[in-house]
């Protein structure tokens, strides 16, 4: 029997000894939805956590805010609870294929290339968190599963004294680590801060949540086969979550302008689509400049024409789909770019701007 995918959603708004958020709820209910289905989990392995499940605390204890870590350790001991089942059944201790983890809430950094997602029920002086990156790691070392995938998206501000609470499963020891798969992304790099802001309507979003959910749901697929691979998801991150800032954003150091994807392994994570053709790839807007008008063409990484014009005008506007490419004008004048396939503020899609000279 195939063994299921599962996946935790975490989004916490309310920390009253912290200060609320406005957006984390509404991020992880996002991403629910797109893991429950173009995702592949079945709800019944999807386990949410979210803020408006729980009663709110009496207002004079702040520590007694739900959810708390019991909730997340519960879903590691169901975890390893599938695990004993599917052993005694002689069936192995393997739990799933894949495991998506996603966190969205207030964050903090103990000490370089260290992240912990503070639960409800966290203060400055006792930061009652989850180390969800030491988790990932646990489930991908220890065998659990052959895939894990974290997403997280909240801040890694420095709190130097603070502790991360560490994963309390012993590891499976299973053999075949070398065919496993993981990929971790992060909103922010150490000590910076993750936005939330209104985005296209509908209340306040996480920008890093909105790019990824932009790229799950499609705007990552590779223009040729229309899978989504780690490399092409890493790369659609790194490029378009700082499309959501402002200028004034992106010139502050302290808020994070990409994100942090630890070198992924290579796999497909959202296979093509049904009846995919390369021609059915997403197009995005190219102005080029030609320095008036002349016959020019653009070939792919593939050296193939995608598009010739005789006498082009300029500009010259065209659509492409994501890659690298090169524009030839006559006589002898070229230059390389990218279409990353970036996304403005408003949701629109970023116009490339090419110069040949």
């Amino acid at each position: 029997m195939p063994l299921a995918d599962r996946a935790l959603i975490v989004g916490i708004d309310r920390y009253p000894a912290l200060g609320p958020l406005s957006g984390a709820e509404r991020d992880a209910t996002e991403f629910y939805k797109w893991v429950t289905t173009a995702g592949g989990v079945d709800p019944a392995n999807a386990t949410s956590i979210v803020s408006s499940a729980f009663e709110r605390a009496p207002e004079l204890k702040p520590w007694a805010e739900q959810p708390a870590q019991q909730a997340i350790d519960d879903f590691f001991h169901a975890v390893q609870a599938t695990s004993d089942e599917n052993d005694a059944a002689g069936e192995g201790p393997q739990v799933g294929k894949r495991l998506y983890m996603y966190f969205s809430g207030h964050g903090f950094a103990p000490a370089l290339d260290k992240s912990g997602v503070l639960m409800a029920n966290a203060s400055r002086t006792a930061p009652i968190n989850v180390a969800a990156m030491w988790w990932a790691n646990r489930m991908y070392e220890g065998g659990w599963f052959d895939e894990v995938l974290l997403f997280q998206d909240a801040c890694r501000e420095p709190m130097r004294q603070a502790d991360l609470s560490p994963p309390f499963l012993v590891s499976l020891g299973l053999s075949g680590q070398e065919n496993r798969r993981r990929f971790f992304a992060l909103s922010a790099k150490n000590d910076q801060l993750s936005l939330e802001k209104a985005i296209g309507g509908g209340g306040a979003r996480g920008v890093f949540s909105v790019t990824l959910l932009a790229g799950l749901r499609g705007a990552a697929r590779d223009a040729r086969t229309g899978e989504i691979t780690a490399a092409q998801l890493k790369a659609y991150l790194q490029s378009n979550m700082k499309n959501l800032l402002t200028p004034q954003e992106l010139a502050n150091p302290e808020i994070a302008n990409q994100p942090e994807v630890f070198d992924p392994d290579p796999f497909v994570i959202v296979g093509a689509p049904p009846g995919w053709t390369a021609a059915a790839a997403e197009e995005f807007p190219v102005r080029v400049s030609l320095n008036g008008s002349r016959d020019a063409r653009i070939i792919g990484h593939d050296l193939k024409d995608h598009v010739t014009q005789t006498g082009a005008p300029d500009p010259w506007n065209v659509t492409l789909p994501r890659g690298y490419f090169r524009v030839l004008a006559d006589p002898f004048s070229s230059d390389v770019f990218e279409v990353t396939g970036a996304l403005v503020a408003d949701g629109a899609k970023e116009v490339i701007d090419v110069a040949v000279q």
